[in-house]
């Protein structure tokens, strides 16, 4: 069954009008280099007139794709690690809540998916990093859809690099995600990238101004602060994240 939304390439108006009638709407504009965190999107809605030396004209020439809308239900991730010699390793299925297009909120495991389902998703993402010939961690983001009473993964994004869903493995997981990668590239043997003592995991980012509350935070028992040392608070930006162990 298809595991990808549809796409289409636009690097000219007459690209965005094919992709279009090929696509239609609801679909999603997209830059396709140095996008993040809901930059470099613009949603194509279904209904009012579409100006499209406009629409092209906010993205300045670069090079775009356009996909079609999916009606999902959350964002799930994987991250995982391969090495060279194709060995293999993914930690357990992230579950992530965004807001205003940011990462908020990682839980691990992700919950109200079935076991087949989130073994789907990482066989997904070893067919990725297979084809790719990768080494090193990389996270492969996915909508969860349902369709009547059955469920699958779409792959919406694919990170090759450590992931900012996968920062819970500093504390959650017997490898973390910074130690696997450095595993991966120097050709050493993957660690094990089971969850410490088998809790589940939440990591909250710190966005703009909530990284002020950061004593406040250290005193709470059990959380694990990680600040990142950038000199200024603003909206929408990742000043650090924490993570807590739950039993």
């Amino acid at each position: 069954r298809r595991c990808r939304s549809p796409g289409r390439a636009i690097d000219s108006g007459d690209d965005f009008d094919r992709a279009l009638e090929a696509i239609g709407r609801p679909s999603v504009l997209k830059t396709r280099r140095f996008g993040y965190d809901g930059k470099g999107q613009r949603m194509i809605r279904a209904e009012g007139a579409i100006e499209r030396s406009a629409i092209m004209a906010e993205f300045g020439g670069a090079p775009l794709i356009l996909e079609g809308f999916v009606p999902f239900e959350r964002e799930v991730s994987v991250v995982a690690a391969r090495s060279a010699d194709g060995s293999f390793a993914a930690f357990d299925l992230c579950e992530n809540e965004h807001r205003d297009h940011i990462l908020a909120v990682t839980r691990v495991p992700a919950t109200g998916i079935s076991p087949e389902t989130a073994a789907s998703a990482i066989a997904i993402a070893r067919r990725i990093a297979d084809a790719l010939d990768y080494v090193g961690v990389l996270a492969v983001e996915m909508f969860l859809v349902r369709e009547g009473e059955s469920e699958r993964v779409v792959v919406n994004e694919i990170a090759p690099r450590v992931h900012n869903s996968g920062h819970w493995t500093i504390e959650g997981a017997l490898t973390s995600q910074f130690a696997q990668h450095v595993r991966a590239v120097c050709g050493w043997p993957l660690g094990d990238a089971a969850r410490t003592g088998g809790m589940r995991v939440e990591m909250h980012n710190l966005i703009g101004d909530e990284a002020e509350g950061w004593r406040e935070i250290l005193a709470r028992p059990g959380a694990h602060l990680h600040l990142y040392g950038k000199g200024e608070f603003r909206p929408g930006r990742k000043m650090g994240h924490v993570t807590r162990l739950i039993p």
